[in-house]
């Protein structure tokens, strides 16, 4: 036999305890743990620091270009973001860019 939610055994209906009544008995249930210090926190995991800093980029394809890079990225076992990225390392060495880590007072002075 199965009663409604919140009725007992002898026909009264019963409201669920509220989250004030919760707490407080199974606070009344507990006490060795209410010694007065705080609970430890657990350590939040690191997260994983990321090679290099990404950015999203859009570019416009030809529908058969995008194919061929789809079919390309899927044949080599790369997402269609690490074929571009791979293709832009091994083809497009012709200019670098490069900080010499000067100070920009020095560059001043000798102007």
């Amino acid at each position: 036999m199965k009663f409604p939610q919140g009725c007992r055994l002898d026909g009264q209906m019963v409201s669920p305890p509220s989250r004030l009544d919760r707490r407080t008995a199974m606070g009344s249930e507990l006490p060795e743990q209410q010694s007065g210090k705080p609970r430890k926190r657990l350590a939040a995991k690191a997260a994983k620091p990321q090679a290099a800093s990404k950015v999203k980029s859009t570019i416009h394809l030809t529908v058969e270009s995008s194919k061929r890079l789809t079919v390309h990225a899927a044949m080599m076992g790369l997402d269609r973001s690490e074929l571009v990225e791979q293709l832009i390392k091994e083809n497009l060495r012709r200019f670098v860019v490069s900080d010499r880590g000067g100070n920009p007072s020095d560059g001043e002075a000798a102007a």
